[in-house]
């Protein structure tokens, strides 16, 4: 399936011929060596990729804002790993993952906005309030300051169904459940 979808990428995605190119891969910290092993040997066999170099998602988090040194955190749908990195090697027996991830915030912000009467039992709805949470709910520094300036900070929201909402600290409040 993946040997597919890196064919689709470069002839219709990227629309150049894989031989004689540079390819990184990132994989997720938990792959097992023979399949670094399969997906290096489709790389040159099938591709003739010129050069390749698999990496772990963490460390390039870490090389991405100009460091070697830190604690990644990648936060998925379902899934939340947190992984230290030092001098840009990750240290995999040191992994934490716990099965909370962005879809748990959307569920638990769908339940803060149930109580202001929208029907968010639709689809429609459903994805908006995932839409809604991934371009404006933040995590707050000071949380008693935050509620007490709430009502100055209140957006207005119109869901697929015409319904219009005003949300304010559940913009907030369901990131709070990540901690």
């Amino acid at each position: 399936v993946l040997e597919n979808v890196w064919k689709y990428t470069f002839s219709e995605g990227l629309k150049v011929q894989s031989a004689a190119r540079n390819v990184l891969v990132t994989i997720p910290i938990k792959v097992l060596k023979h399949e670094k092993e399969v997906i290096t040997q489709i790389m040159f066999e099938t591709f003739s990729v010129e050069n390749f170099y698999i990496s772990v998602q963490p460390s390039l988090t870490m090389y991405s804002v100009g460091s070697t040194t830190g604690v990644a955190i990648d936060s998925r749908e379902d899934l939340t790993t947190i992984l230290p990195v030092v001098d840009g090697f990750h240290m995999p027996y040191t992994a934490s993952t716990i099965n909370y991830g962005g879809g748990a915030v959307t569920d638990y912000l769908i339940q803060l906005l149930s109580s202001k009467g929208v029907d968010l039992s639709t689809y429609e709805n459903k994805k908006f309030v995932k839409d809604i949470k991934e371009k404006s709910a933040y995590v707050c520094f000071d949380y008693d300051t935050e509620i007490s300036n709430m009502k100055t900070k209140e957006k207005q929201f119109t869901f697929p169904d015409g319904s219009k909402l005003s949300i304010g600290k559940e913009l907030f409040m369901c990131s709070e459940s990540i901690f």
